[in-house]
């Protein structure tokens, strides 16, 4: 079960950083075709902030799977 925990948490994390990539991508798009309007740069900046945010939590998200399956091969070992 611990191996199936890991494959599902690596899939996930691919596809969270699959989406952060396209949300930069339509913040950059965003920003280059906002002609100075400050809804549309605004809406760009909370883009990137969501994709930061999408980058974090994946990566926080593995490394707790990570140090949750370590804690619980070294309390099962005497």
């Amino acid at each position: 079960i611990s191996q199936l925990v890991n494959n599902i948490g690596n899939w996930m994390l691919g596809i969270r950083l699959g989406l952060a990539v396209i949300f930069v991508i339509a913040a950059a798009f965003l920003y280059l075709t906002s002609g100075g309007d400050e809804a549309k740069v605004g809406k760009a900046k909370s883009y990137i902030i969501f994709a930061l945010v999408a980058v974090v939590v994946g990566i926080l998200a593995k490394t707790i799977i990570s140090l949750v399956q370590s804690l619980s091969t070294t309390v099962g070992t005497p």
